[in-house]
């Protein structure tokens, strides 16, 4: 492609403003350019033009700003002219610095043209000189310098020319200063300048929603800022109330001259400003923080509403910022999230001027990334010059106290997380069930509420939640109205609240209330959560989605002493499904906890803690604690023989369980014999075919295979395997489990060719049932790995004992006795393959 362009021009969509003033001094200065402001067209392929555009070109001319330095395209553009002009003899890469910042790097050595701090006279009298200098490679001095210290913006350049970037339009009335903090939302402010940019002509109104310090706000001052050169007009309307929005707009007539200082008939005033701005254009109104799109104004029809006062024919732009999500049906809405977790940082260190970047991602993360509750954390950590680790500190042992420090910058001091989010509390107060619900949200975790928690009726009853129960239509209007005003976030399944929100709304509440919900909050996760996820996977999603709610609500029901009982039946049931997905380390946490909770409620020798005690025993065993295991199984077994006698089902459980830790602990005959008078109790009480029947057969079984009473072991086993088949799925563990053990038997009497496929279908169920990290699926991989061995396929069991071992040493540890044994059998499947 022919060189026949003098400049590339290359910048960031935030430095929009600066290259369309850079192009306009180009072809003023009569230099020949191409950009992509002026020679892209719909319809071509944006990446292809930027090649061939910058191929056209003799030299970049880059827009150099923080921006941009963060902006890897930009980078990679100017990268491409230094690579081809190493040496820069070229001169292939002009930076023009409009923004104080430092470049690093392969950009460092590069020597830029600097406007910062430059009127539009001496900034374009530098710029042409620059550009001069380039074409001839050197630099006239001159005679009389000009002071580069500022002065007067210049006359007009002439009639369609960009406004300097950094001068102000002559109609300007943005009550703020542009936050020199202000850090990331590059892709909200550039969508919000794609929306608003889409044409005249057209009603495109554009409103930023979003809960209370989220940055509606902040966002609208950079926009204007940022996008000022665009506009000859830009107005800010206070649209929180009728006064000053009615105000804001009598303001901006005498502004425009369009009424007198003073003039008592606001009603013509705001109709002259409605006819002149559908008869102008290059203006930019904001409406801050505005209410219901219906809120009356004061005003006669047809300005009766606050949505009557936005113009219907644009000729510049709107942009509405809000809590209230209805301006949807009268505006293009963009709901304003979050700060991303970088963006938090990054902002967090700039307001707080501190450079401890792990600290600032500990409280980013405990402020739940909001902007308002980081802006007064940083704010805080400056004024009062402690460090941002003190500050990490409070926040943990003094929350509630912590977010109602530091002054936010242009906001009311009283305006602070602790009181932003009571206005729209009470805006959905008349709402039946939405305090209620909100409420009872604020004591579980933040994230992924179920919304079908809500519809269960509790016993005792809790009124208000009693009528969402009740009627599907009371949530969803209740939902409905908390997310118009941003205090959750919704879809079809789970609902969502910033943890902020939840402390606001805990704090807010006497402390019998307080109480009272956390009890609620209990009540309805014990009902919620479904106990047995130790043995039964198909309520593994169920168990998943509820195990934070029930972690936190707990925690709370604790912190409060409110329904104990309930709360350790809670936690028990969360600890059976940790236990279900190996998670031991966390069930045995919980299982220790809830025997303590029980014990100093119930005592010491009550049934419910010898269930306790049972569960923790078959956790420490599932670990590896044998002789902890046994003493607890023992104790169990004292108090079930004590309240239920000799044969009850219970007591075989616990003889059962007794029994396998005796086996692993090598005392068969023991085990053995504690395992036949289990199983007479239940073929007795419940009969031979029950499922716990099977169970008891399976682990009699085991004992005879282990004694090397491979026939019998044989018979029990297939017993078994029938029992399962029939009253269980086909694809449950525990078929998986006896399939696992016949096929050790078969294995054992040298019947490869029938074990192994017993041992492939027990694996598939567990890899499908139970995951592929779980220490039964390293069980079955182990087992198929042996007959894979014997039958002389050493590859295919190497890489199944290789998958074993990693699943064992991830989940129970190196030192846990079936880590040590895979262990061995892969060292001893390696030598043999290294011998070959």
């Amino acid at each position: 492609m022919s060189v026949d362009r003098d400049f590339f021009v290359s910048f960031t969509g935030a430095d929009r403003p600066w290259a369309a003033w850079l192009l306009a001094e180009l072809d003023a200065a009569q230099y020949s350019s191409v950009s992509q402001l002026r020679d892209f067209v719909a319809g071509g392929n944006f990446a292809l033009d930027m090649h061939r555009a910058a191929q056209r070109a003799r030299r970049t001319l880059g827009v150099l700003s923080p921006m941009a330095l963060r902006a890897p395209y930009v980078l990679q553009e100017w990268a491409q002219r230094l690579a081809a002009d190493p040496t820069g003899e070229q001169r292939a890469l002009v930076l023009v610095r409009v923004e104080a910042c430092e470049p690093e790097g392969l950009l460092g050595p590069v020597v830029y043209v600097d406007l910062v701090g430059l009127d539009e006279a001496a900034a374009r009298s530098r710029l042409r000189e620059e550009l001069a200098a380039v074409a001839r490679g050197e630099r006239r001095l001159a005679g009389d310098p000009a002071f580069p210290g500022g002065g007067q913006p210049a006359a007009a350049a002439g009639v369609g020319r960009p406004r300097f970037p950094t001068a102000l339009p002559d109609v300007w009335n943005v009550p703020y200063r542009r936050n020199p903090a202000f850090t990331g939302r590059e892709q909200p402010l550039a969508e919000l300048a794609e929306q608003l940019g889409r044409g005249a002509a057209t009603a495109v109104t554009q409103a930023l929603q979003g809960a209370g310090g989220v940055g509606k706000t902040a966002l609208a001052v950079e926009y204007a800022y940022r996008h000022r050169a665009e506009f000859d007009t830009v107005w800010w309307v206070r649209a929180e109330e009728p006064a000053t929005l009615v105000g804001d707009l009598a303001d901006l007539a005498v502004a425009l001259r369009l009424a007198e200082p003073g003039q008592a008939d606001q009603q013509q005033a705001v109709l002259a400003v409605r006819r002149w701005l559908d008869q102008h254009d290059r203006w930019l109104l904001v409406f801050d923080n505005a209410q219901a799109p219906d809120m009356t104004t004061g005003l006669d029809a047809p300005l009766a509403r606050l949505v009557d006062l936005v113009p219907q024919v644009l000729h510049g732009q709107v942009l509405v910022t809000s809590r209230d999500a209805s301006w949807e049906e009268h505006a293009s809405l963009a709901e304003l999230e979050v700060f991303a977790p970088t963006e938090a940082v990054a902002f967090l260190l700039a307001r707080s001027g501190s450079s401890d970047q792990a600290t600032a991602t500990a409280i980013a993360e405990l402020l739940g990334l909001l902007p308002l509750a980081l802006e007064q954390a940083g704010a805080y950590v400056r004024e009062t010059r402690i460090p941002l680790a003190t500050y990490l500190h409070r926040l943990r042992q003094y929350p509630s106290a912590t977010v109602t420090k530091g002054r936010p910058r242009d906001r009311d001091p009283a305006d602070t997380v602790a009181t932003t989010w009571q206005v729209s509390v009470e805006r959905v107060r008349p709402i039946p069930g939405a305090v209620a619900l909100l409420e009872i949200c604020a004591f579980l975790a933040p994230e992924e509420i179920p919304r079908d928690l809500f519809t269960h009726a509790l016993d005792p009853v809790a009124e208000e939640l009693a009528m969402l129960a009740d009627d599907p239509f009371a949530l969803d209007e209740a939902v409905a109205g908390l997310r118009r005003f941003g205090l959750v976030k919704a879809d079809e399944q789970v609902l969502s609240v910033h943890r902020l929100v939840q402390q606001v709304v805990r704090d807010q509440l006497d402390p019998e209330s307080e109480a009272a919900l956390a009890g609620v909050a209990v009540r309805m996760l014990t009902a919620a959560l479904p106990f047995g996820g130790y043995a039964d996977p198909g309520l593994w999603p169920a168990c998943a989605r509820l195990l934070p709610h029930a972690l936190v609500a707990a925690d709370h029901a604790q912190q409060l002493e409110v329904e104990p009982l309930t709360t350790a039946d809670l936690l028990d049931s969360a600890a059976d499904y940790l236990q279900g997905r190996a998670r031991y380390t966390e069930a045995r946490a919980l299982r220790e906890h809830v025997l303590a909770m029980r014990e100093a409620r119930l005592g010491t020798d009550h049934l419910t803690i010898a269930r306790s005690l049972s569960n923790l025993a078959n956790v420490l065993r599932d670990q590896g604690d044998l002789d902890h295991a046994r003493a607890l199984h023992e104790r169990a077994l004292a108090i079930f023989e004590a309240h239920l006698g000799d044969d009850h089902p219970d007591t075989a459980r616990s003889l059962s369980n007794l029994a396998l830790v005796l086996a692993d602990q090598g005392d068969l005959d023991h085990a053995r014999a504690l395992h036949e008078r289990a199983l007479a109790i239940f073929e007795a009480r419940l009969g031979d075919d029950h499922p716990d029947t099977a169970q008891s057969l399976n682990n009699l079984a085991t004992i005879l295979y282990d004694q090397g009473d491979l026939d019998r072991a044989r018979a029990l086993h297939e017993r078994a395997l029938q029992i399962r088949e029939a009253r269980l799925d086909a694809d449950h563990p525990d078929t998986a489990a006896s399939l696992n053990n016949l096929a050790n038997v078969l294995y054992d009497q040298g019947d490869l060719d029938h074990a192994r496929p017993l041992f492939e279908r027990a694996l598939a169920i567990y890899d499908a049932r139970l995951g592929d990290d779980h220490p039964d699926t390293a069980l079955s991989l182990n087992n198929l790995a042996t007959i894979l061995y014997e039958q002389g396929d050493l590859d295919r069991a190497r890489s199944l004992l290789e998958r074993a071992l990693a699943i064992y040493k991830v989940r129970l540890g190196d030192d846990h006795p079936a880590t040590v044994r895979t262990r061995r059998n892969l060292a001893a499947a390696v030598a043999v393959l290294d011998e070959q």
